[in-house]
């Protein structure tokens, strides 16, 4: 006898295996989104200081305003690199996710890819940024 939700042959332990998953999920996809929207609003912000900066000071090389404002956007690019970073690891930890979700998936309710954003977007990724075979006849940028 099966309950509401499940499959013949499947337990419960599958389905709450991908609650939990969904759940982690979840919290790594509005993570990564709260950390895009705070890089661009840094950034953002040491342009606007930069501008004040160096209308502030001038544009001549003879005073320090021009340099500040370099040093400000210099920072936020440097910031913001790491930030790159920090979430294209959170960014594979996600493809993980979407990997291990669909196996239960498929393996629990037979069922395709439930979830496919961060796998489709990392082979569209790879396909633009790739140079293919010569041969082919692909594009090479």
């Amino acid at each position: 006898m099966t309950t509401e939700g499940q499959t013949p042959g499947t337990t419960g332990k599958e389905a709450e295996v991908i609650q939990l998953l969904l759940e982690e999920y979840r919290a790594l996809r509005a993570e990564i989104t709260q950390r895009v929207t705070e890089r661009v609003q840094i950034v953002a912000a040491a342009g606007v200081g930069a501008v004040i900066l160096t209308a502030a000071g001038g544009f001549s090389f003879g005073k320090p305003h021009l340099y500040a404002a370099f040093g400000v956007v210099l920072f936020a690019l440097a910031w913001s690199r790491k930030g790159a970073r920090d979430m294209a690891e959170l960014g594979r930890h996600v493809r993980g996710l979407e990997i291990r979700i669909n196996a239960l998936a498929a393996e629990a309710y037979g069922v395709g890819d439930v979830l496919s954003w961060e796998l489709t977007s990392e082979r569209l990724r790879r396909r633009r940024t790739s140079i293919g075979p010569i041969d082919s006849g692909g594009s090479y940028l």
